[in-house]
């Protein structure tokens, strides 16, 4: 029996495509709950947290997709993994921004520029454990 590699369509679908939507229909639609459905944090930091482990979790999800289409898997050149970091910062906050902005429309929702910025906190860790890793050449586990 064959296993399926990455390479394999289905193995792509399965492993790095689902997870990835997963994440952005997850992110999605606990920014379309009304103020009044979500709990209350008496705690603003736990926030906070919340906004840098989503949007760290998008981050791993969007590096294994984006190093699909960037990055070969046996080459690291430094050249493609500064688009590949690139991008994937781009991409997250915009897709922050996006959120915020869309919360807007929420009932008792508003954009919050540090909501924003713990987001792309989440994705800057995400950047600096994976450049920790190929550095290190420990292996490449998020792609």
């Amino acid at each position: 029996m064959e296993y399926p590699t990455r390479n394999n369509v289905y193995y792509q679908i399965i492993f790095y495509y689902v997870p990835w939507l997963t994440a952005i229909v997850l992110i999605f639609s606990l920014s379309n709950q009304p103020a009044t459905n979500l709990p209350q944090v008496e705690n603003i930091y736990l926030d906070k947290v919340a906004h840098i482990a989503e949007y760290f979790i998008l981050g791993i999800c969007t590096l294994r997709v984006f190093s699909l289409w960037v990055v070969s898997p046996r080459s690291l050149h430094s050249s493609r993994k500064g688009f590949l970091y690139l991008s994937l910062f781009l991409f997250v906050i915009l897709f922050g921004f996006g959120d915020e902005l869309h919360q807007t429309f929420v009932e008792g929702r508003i954009f919050d520029l540090i909501d924003l910025t713990m987001d792309g906190l989440g994705v800057l860790l995400v950047i600096i454990f994976h450049t920790q890793i190929a550095h290190r050449k420990i292996g490449t586990y998020f792609m």
